[in-house]
């Protein structure tokens, strides 16, 4: 009764996973139940059980799993049963041609053909031509291609199949495009789309989106492009399709930068790319962009250079590289001057090999002349637009609060989990249903991948918050660093994504520069300048309020009279924090 009840919710999840996100939201409230229902059912039943669930893992928790699940079926189904047989050899050259390995795609995708048509499965017959179609188009044979789609057409429209006419002629579309006949991509795009909404297939409407925006971007329409893009995006998730929700972020951070000029929103785009692949562990897109080429492009957009120049060539610096720059420069002010003279020799030589090398490395020298200057005690000059100016920005940056007294906060390194998991709550319990339950995607998967009780215990709370419970009611059962984490993201939710790290900065460099360290005021003071200037670029009024509340403060030599009245929240227990442990004398 158990294994029968699961083998039907599982044939549910199959069926309907491409139709809307409650089949996704299922399947991670129920993995554990559905794993042990497994072992209820035997013999080709447990087959085509773990035919449809290593599928559903595949797309939405665990690539490996789902393989070796999917594998586990065909071997039930070789010499039983001839459909289960071709389905699981379908399925598998799927992921395989998901995961970047079009080869053993293929050679699976010939296995499987001459079963489907053995069993009389006609519209199976017609996936899998169009599934090695796809194979073909995406390794340079765009004649095998569409050899293929014109066996498909004739086929589908046999036997009625209208989400298979809608794959088809998109993957039509997909070749048109590819061999520059963009309008008739659009032409058969527009025939796809509402066959997709007719037969309800959410994740194949999103396909096809993303497939039009491209086309659109092609033929000289940026924003329309841009439109059909985020109206893509949500049906992705929804679907929990993690490749192709990073093949349209990609694509949405291209049109951004390289056609619209919003970098720092391109810039954005591509950081969620590269975080799908991460959470998810999926070496590349839907598209083929691999992890490395994201970040590539992503390094690219930072130092506004095109995205067809090479990263760590003549172009622009590697981004390890850059990097140690930036924390050399900024240990040497601070805290090893000693050792100025040797970081200033190694600034010196990196400028006389940029010289040397002309002008493809002229933006390199302005940037290492610029980092002289500071070494020097020197004003920096390099244009704001500059490819590296972000850079000598953040060494400054760096200077500046690390002249200043540390403050003890748990560091990444120190915690237990992905420091990540911090901030992605942060966001998801600030933002929409959709970034809800995404984020209770990716928590339920994290859960599903520790050992550590308490560790869940988190995950848990994070999950009631994202249903609506009142966060400030949580967590009383979490100890240490957990609650430590959890105290961080309710911080975070309540001042709308402000690193609390800062209100800790806040309270004590301003403590240590109104008792022992007086002389550090006015350097204190330019610095909570500066990080109120980027407060008012974000429209971050309660925390530019805080901050001319203490600033007034170190103006009146630590007397509080007329301050502080009016904040709330974080704001206010920050101020509370810094007036409570004042000097006594003023």
């Amino acid at each position: 009764m158990f294994g029968g009840a699961y083998a039907n919710l599982v044939r549910y999840l199959y069926n309907e996973l491409d139709r809307g996100g409650m089949a996704a939201f299922i399947a991670f409230q129920a993995r554990e139940d559905i794993e042990r229902g497994m072992s209820y059912v035997t013999g080709v039943a447990q087959g085509y059980y773990l035919l449809r669930w290593g599928w559903v893992l595949q797309r939405l928790i665990d690539t490996r799993r789902g393989l070796k699940l999917i594998e586990q079926a065909l071997e039930i189904g070789q010499g039983q049963d001839r459909q289960l047989e071709s389905q699981a050899l379908n399925n598998m050259a799927a992921v395989y041609r998901a995961t970047g390995q079009p080869k053993r795609a293929l050679e699976l995708f010939e296995q499987a053909l001459p079963l489907r048509r053995e069993v009389g499965d006609r519209a199976g017959e017609a996936t899998t031509l169009n599934n090695m179609a796809e194979v073909y188009r995406t390794t340079g044979q765009p004649q095998r291609a569409v050899e293929l789609h014109e066996q498909v057409l004739p086929i589908i429209r046999e036997v009625g199949d209208r989400a298979g006419e809608a794959v088809t002629l998109n993957n039509m579309a997909a070749v048109y495009g590819a061999t520059g006949q963009p309008d008739q991509a659009l032409e058969v795009l527009e025939q796809a789309l509402p066959l997709r909404r007719e037969v309800g297939d959410r994740a194949g409407e999103a396909t096809t989106l993303n497939n039009l925006a491209m086309v659109y971007r092609t033929t000289g329409q940026p924003k329309r492009a841009l439109e059909v893009y985020e109206q893509a995006l949500p049906l992705m998730r929804e679907v929990g399709d993690r490749a192709g929700e990073a093949t349209t972020l990609t694509n949405k951070a291209i049109v951004l930068y390289e056609d619209l000029n919003r970098s720092q929103e391109a810039i954005t785009s591509m950081e969620q790319a590269i975080a799908v692949l991460v959470e998810t562990g999926l070496p590349q897109d839907s598209f083929g962009h691999t992890r490395d080429e994201m970040q590539h492009y992503l390094d690219a957009i930072r130092h506004g250079l095109s995205l067809g120049q090479t990263i760590g060539g003549s172009d622009i610096m590697p981004s390890d590289q850059l990097q140690a720059v930036l924390s050399n420069t900024i240990t040497v002010m601070t805290t090893v001057s000693e050792r100025r003279v040797e970081g200033r020799e190694v600034i010196v030589n990196a400028l006389q090999d940029a010289q040397q090398h002309g002008a493809d490395w002229q933006i390199e020298g302005e940037f290492f002349t610029a980092v002289l200057a500071i070494l020097d005690g020197e004003a920096p000059v390099l244009p704001g637009d500059h490819p590296y100016a972000p850079t000598l920005a953040k060494i400054q940056e760096g200077i500046a609060a690390g002249r200043l007294e540390d403050y003890d906060t748990p560091q990444d390194d120190d915690l237990p989990f992905d420091a990540e998991l911090i901030s992605r709550s942060i966001a998801a319990l600030s933002g929409g249903p959709q970034e809800k339950m995404v984020h209770g995607q990716y928590l339920a998967a994290m859960s599903a991948q520790t050992t550590d009780e308490e560790m869940k215990a988190l995950l848990q709370v994070i999950q009631l918050g994202l249903f609506g419970s009142d966060l400030s009611q949580l967590g009383q059962n979490l100890s240490g660093v957990y609650r430590e984490a959890w105290e961080t993201i309710i911080v975070g939710v309540e001042t709308g994504g402000v690193d609390p790290r800062l209100f800790e900065m806040i309270v004590q460099n301003t403590l240590v520069v109104l008792g022992p360290a007086a002389e550090k005021r006015s350097e204190w003071r330019e610095a909570l300048t500066q990080i109120r200037s980027q407060a008012m670029e974000g429209d971050a009024q309660e925390l530019v309020a805080l901050l001319d509340e203490v600033i007034g403060l170190l103006d009146a030599g630590g007397n509080q009279d007329g301050l502080g009245m009016n904040l709330k929240g974080a704001y206010a227990r920050t101020w509370q924090a810094i007036v409570e442990n004042l000097p006594s004398s003023k």
